[in-house]
């Protein structure tokens, strides 16, 4: 009969080896489809910075109103696209990229939206403090493929800084986005 140490050794690697080829084995997921872009429209009041990187298209200085579309893709995570299925969803985030940022006329994108919305109400999001441009539009893609929102869904981004200590100024740049 063993000892009680090298049973548990045994059974803790006997638990590694199925976990070992849990992942290894390819299932099929809706994770998986990393290739699929999703898209969600978006209106802000941020200011174009001019780059080239669709991640930071949009600053966190105040501007006037824009309209456009953000395209997100999953990162291909290869066997552990389970693990990451399984994940909540602020873990999730982490997994999607900003692929592209294309504006759009307001008037073009208010008739496209009630075109797919159909008699559907429209869902409109404003994300929180500390949230910059690139992580609300991740936040936003999710929020939308998680209540099932696509073809009635609307993103609207305020200035934010998206760092932890410019609260107060998030704070007056949320202010400022209100319309009197």
């Amino acid at each position: 009969m063993r000892s009680t140490p090298s049973r548990l050794a045994g059974v803790i690697c006997a638990g590694l080896a199925i976990a070992a080829c849990a992942i290894a084995l390819p299932s099929p997921s809706s994770a998986q489809d990393g290739a699929i872009a999703r898209e969600v429209p978006f209106l802000t009041l941020r200011n174009r910075t001019g780059s080239g990187d669709p991640r930071t298209a949009f600053g966190d200085e105040r501007s006037g109103l824009s309209a456009g579309s953000c395209r997100v893709r999953n990162i291909d995570l290869g066997g552990l696209t389970p693990l990451a299925e399984a994940a909540p969803a602020s873990i999730r985030e982490e997994f999607l990229r900003v692929e592209d940022v294309r504006e759009t006329d307001g008037a073009q994108m208010f008739d496209a939206l009630q075109a797919t919305a159909a008699d559907r109400a429209p869902a409109i999001y404003v994300h929180g403090y500390y949230i910059g441009f690139e992580k609300g539009c991740r936040r936003a893609v999710l929020l939308q493929q998680n209540a099932g929102l696509a073809g009635r869904f609307l993103w609207f981004s305020w200035p934010s800084d998206g760092a932890l200590a410019y609260y107060t100024h998030d704070e007056a740049d949320l202010y400022w986005s209100v319309p009197d």
